[in-house]
């Protein structure tokens, strides 16, 4: 894994976002936003491990907003 990975998990979660809003009902635009946060967390994850600062403490503390 490596940046490779992370491009790769960062341009699923934009096109996911594109989806999103191209969306015509509500179901398939929870559906794309759902998976665009899939693919955020994953690329958060690689970053956490090749970024000492970052640890899964901080990136919860995030997304949970505190």
């Amino acid at each position: 894994m490596g940046r490779k990975t992370r491009d790769f998990l960062i341009a699923c979660w934009k096109a996911e976002l594109r989806a999103a809003e191209r969306a015509v009902d509500r179901v398939a635009e929870l559906m794309h936003r759902a998976m665009a946060a899939r693919y955020a967390r994953m690329a958060a994850e690689e970053y956490a491990h090749t970024d000492p600062r970052l640890c899964p403490q901080r990136l919860v503390a995030r997304s949970s907003g505190n």
